[in-house]
């Protein structure tokens, strides 16, 4: 599957567990703060994307990405909201519900495939 698509899952199973609409929001908000660092680590230590690509998806700095898994580590022992919607995001990655929003969003990039066809 290409890194995009990877990405884009990962993204969308993150704000879906966490409620949250749009994780590369301009925001420093503690909750969107934190959702970023939970995609970071699923990025970073499941996927193996680089802290480069990472950074690059989220118009972040590298630097700033590390600074999030390093903090990631201690914020899942010590806050046990965020290690809860972690372990969601992570079953849903696993339980493969990633499945049914990949197919949804091909169902909508055919359809405007489709408008221009017409």
């Amino acid at each position: 599957m290409r890194q995009s698509k990877v990405f884009e899952l990962v993204v969308n199973a993150v704000q879906f567990s966490s409620g949250l609409h749009d994780l590369k929001a301009k925001t420093r908000r503690r909750e969107y703060v934190d959702a970023r660092r939970i995609a970071y680590y699923i990025l970073r230590n499941v996927h193996g994307f680089s802290f480069q690509s990472i950074a690059k998806e989220f118009d972040k700095n590298h630097a700033s990405v590390i600074h999030g898994i390093k903090d990631f580590d201690f914020l899942l022992k010590s806050d046990k909201s965020l290690h809860e919607i972690y372990n969601k995001s992570c079953n849903r990655i696993a339980q493969g519900d990633i499945r049914k929003e990949q197919i949804i969003q091909e169902i909508k990039e055919l359809q405007a495939e489709f408008l221009t066809l017409i």
